[in-house]
């Protein structure tokens, strides 16, 4: 290899490494009327390109909105998102832009909100909800986002709230619903989405609403309970 040669191949990777480097920016967004700033991070491609890297979002107030990086202007990997107050609002990794796996949420004091699974951006499976005094809400089955099977949820004193029954995200079978002293205040019948049987309504006493209360069929209502 002549003279020539050698420097060509010396300076051309250099030039590649430069021209690769040159092709990402850093930019910062900022609120439009208060100036704060709203965003930073790197662009590839120019202030219209995609996002790349680490970018930082921030609430008006200067706290922190968002935080991850970016892979192709997706989100991948874990993110974090902040209350205005500080707080943690929710954690969980994503994928080409989708949310996958374990993610939690938090209500502003940092108590446990929700936990659950995604698969390509869907909730799935176990996924348990709290309320802010720490009691559990509610908890039960996704398939691809849609409620499956089984539903129960709790009031803020612990007593049962609803036992409910979903098919492909739609209500189906028997419903059944609580007052916060324990006392039923409703059972239902579903199907395929649709009131479908009886509906009965009571009152935190126990008392049957009439007026509430009747035969439905395909969300209609058909008559009254029998002998009211």
């Amino acid at each position: 290899m002549n003279y020539f040669n050698t420097y060509l191949a010396i300076i051309i990777p250099c030039l590649c490494l430069t021209m690769a480097c040159s092709d990402e920016q850093r930019v910062t967004e900022s609120y439009e009327m208060s100036g704060e700033k709203k965003a930073e991070g790197a662009m590839k491609g120019g202030p219209d390109g995609k996002r790349v890297g680490e970018w930082v979002f921030w609430h008006k107030n200067g706290q922190r909105l968002e935080q991850g990086v970016f892979k192709d202007g997706k989100k991948d990997g874990l993110w974090t998102r902040w209350y205005n107050n500080g707080a943690v609002q929710n954690r969980g990794h994503f994928k080409d832009g989708q949310e996958i796996g374990e993610w939690n949420g938090f209500h502003t004091d940092g108590k446990d909100e929700h936990r659950g699974s995604y698969k390509n951006g869907k909730h799935e499976g176990l996924w348990t909800y709290w309320h802010e005094n720490g009691q559990k809400s509610a908890e039960g089955i996704y398939k691809a986002m849609n409620r499956d099977g089984v539903w129960q949820g709790w009031h803020e004193n612990g007593q049962a709230s609803t036992k409910s029954v979903y098919k492909n995200g739609k209500n189906d079978g028997d419903w059944i619903q609580w007052h916060p002293n324990g006392i039923v205040a409703g059972e239902f019948q579903f199907r395929n989405g649709k009131q479908n049987g009886k509906f009965v309504w009571r009152g935190i006493d126990g008392i049957l609403i009439p007026s509430l209360s009747g035969i439905y069929r395909d969300g209609k209502k058909i008559s009254d309970l029998p002998g009211k």
